[in-house]
């Protein structure tokens, strides 16, 4: 007798080795043949196809997990493998698995935004715009290199709020410990950051700041660098291998400052004006960086309430240094124009 030709996909029941889960399939099968056709009247080709769900009944006879469908083709029943336990396991982990990734996915992404936006949001306009000298709370401000966070925490008390203040150190918490552990004022400084919604950073460099994770997508309307220094070392202040170190540090800062401006910006650096620190020629590197010098103000310590001019590096660290003629160098972006200082 000439075998009959089933459709691509199908496999016959019948098959050289019977194997006990399809002996059950064969009894599913004549459960399904009786109730799909109780009169036992012969089904022919020009019959419509019909198809027969058989999960329950292959669960009843111990085929759980075996999805299959019984068809009638040709004449005769044949069963249509879908998925084997094997392949509706690997299918069941991908798609736990594509879930997780995009559940990561969508958490990060709300993570960042939400982090993005609590720590640096506009200040609402109908927020009352408050002023200590030269510093708005409207203005987005990034200060740099902070000791003690002492000048940060001044502002930060006299806006109210500092959600519109970036504060950075260049030295990590531990480090911070062990140069102020004898001056427990820090913590409080920091604390009243925290509380008033500052974001602050440490370890950050303002020699590479712009390349920071966090500060490289931000632009501000105000720099701020208050009597930046590259160390201290066991020469004088004179000596000219220092000098060319601190006017390192400056351009390096300056380059990075200018492409973090906002248009309109403009970077501010607390510098002492006497000798030796004139011979670091403050507007002269500010110029190969780009940036000309807007205004020279003078600065006075007591204009900042509760700040505390303390030394960085490991020598003399967190010691005061004395405040001679300082002033306040504004720096922004375009052509040279009239200085004025007052």
């Amino acid at each position: 007798m000439q075998r009959k030709e089933a459709h691509v996909g199908t496999v016959p029941l019948s098959r050289p080795r019977v194997r006990s889960s399809e002996k059950k399939g064969k009894k599913a099968m004549k459960l399904h043949s009786l109730a799909a056709n109780p009169m036992g009247t012969s089904m022919t080709d020009d019959t419509q196809s019909d198809s027969v769900t058989a999960s329950e009944t292959f669960e009843k006879w111990g085929l759980r997990g075996y999805r299959s469908r019984i068809s009638w083709t040709r004449g005769d029943w044949k069963v249509v493998k879908r998925d084997t336990p094997a392949k509706a396991n690997l299918d069941r982990n991908s798609t736990v698995l594509s879930f997780c990734v995009i559940t990561f996915s969508f958490s990060f992404s709300f993570l960042f935004f939400s982090f993005f936006f609590f720590f640096w949001r506009e200040p609402p306009s109908c927020m009352e715009e408050k002023w200590i000298k030269h510093y708005s709370s409207r203005q987005k401000i990034l200060l740099v290199g902070e000791g003690d966070f002492s000048f940060s925490a001044c502002l930060a008390t006299a806006f109210g709020s500092a959600t519109n203040m970036v504060a950075t150190s260049l030295d990590s918490k531990d480090a911070l410990f062990k140069k102020y552990r004898s001056k427990r004022s820090y913590q409080k400084h920091l604390q009243e950051l925290e509380n008033r919604g500052c974001l602050v950073l440490h370890e950050v460099d303002a020699k590479n700041m712009n390349q920071h994770p966090i500060l490289k997508s931000m632009k501000f309307d105000i720099i701020i660098y208050n009597f930046p220094h590259a160390g201290h070392f066991r020469v004088s202040e004179g000596n000219k291998f220092v000098i060319l170190l601190h006017k390192k540090l400056l351009k390096a800062f300056f380059e990075n400052a200018r492409e973090m401006l906002n248009e309109g910006g403009e970077v501010h650096v607390a510098h002492r004006d006497d000798h030796p620190y004139k011979k670091w020629k403050l507007e002269e590197v500010g110029s190969e960086a780009g940036l000309c010098l807007k205004e020279k103000v003078v600065f006075s310590k007591s204009d900042y309430p509760g700040y505390n001019n303390v030394r960085g590096g490991l020598i003399r660290s967190s010691q005061t240094f004395p405040l001679k003629e300082c002033f306040t160098f504004k720096f922004c972006l375009g052509h040279k124009i009239q200085i004025s200082i007052s």
